[in-house]
């Protein structure tokens, strides 16, 4: 996919506002661009949730032109988004599991949606989607190359067998999780900062460090 950051000069399709001169302007360029599908993507993934009604009008489209693209995944992932942003978790769920069967028949695609799926699953205690969950973490285990794909992982595991009563495994989990979230560096060469969770999940993080010191009490 394209890098908003990185295209140069006029990032037309990569507004973070939708305004009525905007969606003029967006679409006059989209006209005479070739690869419209891909266009009408990337500006829903930046719209999904500060203008989720917008973002799913623009995935409305991206679908209809595209039946094969390799972004479809991405796109319901975009998708997914855009329906949590408007408070229809069931929506979501459906959205994830579109663009998780996507990434089975395309295993090169790889995109947030299993760990964004499984905090949804997780943090909402949807326990009917519980074994599905962990499924899908079971298929990404190979893929964990970051410390917050890493922590994302083990704290998602924490979160569910808690809720099942699993109190070692879920003291075992947080503990894995919470290492990850403090590591400073990525342990890749060239990438030495990449993929670290820092600021991010404070969230998650204060209800992981609760897991582990409530299964110490």
């Amino acid at each position: 996919m394209f890098v908003c950051s990185l295209m140069a000069p006029e990032k037309w399709f990569c507004n973070e506002e939708w305004t009525p001169t905007i969606e003029e302007h967006f679409f006059k360029k989209l006209r005479r661009a070739r690869d419209k599908a891909q266009y009408l993507n990337i500006q829903a993934g930046r719209l999904c949730n500060k203008h989720p009604q917008v973002a799913l009008a623009l995935l409305e489209k991206f679908f209809a032109l595209e039946a094969n693209s390799i972004f479809r995944a991405d796109a319901f992932l975009h998708q997914a988004e855009a329906y949590l942003s408007l408070g229809d978790k069931q929506k979501a769920v459906e959205s994830f599991q579109k663009a998780l069967q996507r990434q089975r028949e395309f295993p090169n695609v790889i995109t947030g949606a299993w760990s964004e799926y499984g905090l949804l699953v997780a943090t909402e205690k949807m326990s009917e989607l519980f074994d599905d969950a962990l499924k899908v973490l079971q298929e990404h285990r190979t893929r964990l190359l970051l410390p917050i794909d890493q922590f994302l992982w083990y704290g998602i595991y924490a979160l569910i067998t808690d809720v099942r009563g699993e109190r070692q495994a879920a003291r075992d989990y947080a503990a894995k999780a919470l290492h990850f979230s403090g590591l400073t560096d990525s342990g890749l060469r060239y990438h030495p900062k990449l993929g670290l969770v820092e600021a991010q999940h404070e969230s998650l993080k204060a209800t992981l460090r609760w897991l582990a010191a409530e299964q110490l009490a």
